[in-house]
């Protein structure tokens, strides 16, 4: 099972991440911040991420914790390496 080994913040929701296969990814958080994750729309508290068992975890101040599946952001980030191509007309 892949795992999240790093992770640094971002501008703009995005979050660098790298994975225990050597791999560095950019997970873009913004789709997940209206799916549950809306508290974290305060950047304050998006940028306190921190990794447990290889997941993306936000602690909270109620009993539970927010956290995401590290295969989900594996396959939902892009290549560090990609560079997107636009046209200019």
């Amino acid at each position: 099972m892949i795992k999240v080994i790093d992770v640094t913040v971002l501008d703009d929701y995005n979050l660098l991440l790298l994975f225990s296969n050597g791999e560095k990814r950019i997970f873009d958080m913004k789709p997940q911040l209206h799916d549950g994750f809306e508290e974290l729309l305060e950047v304050s508290k998006f940028e306190q991420v921190k990794i447990v068992h290889g997941a993306l975890t936000w602690f909270r101040e109620s009993s539970y914790e927010l956290d995401i599946c590290p295969n989900v952001t594996y396959d939902e980030s892009i290549s560090f390496n990609y560079v997107p191509t636009y046209c200019s007309n």
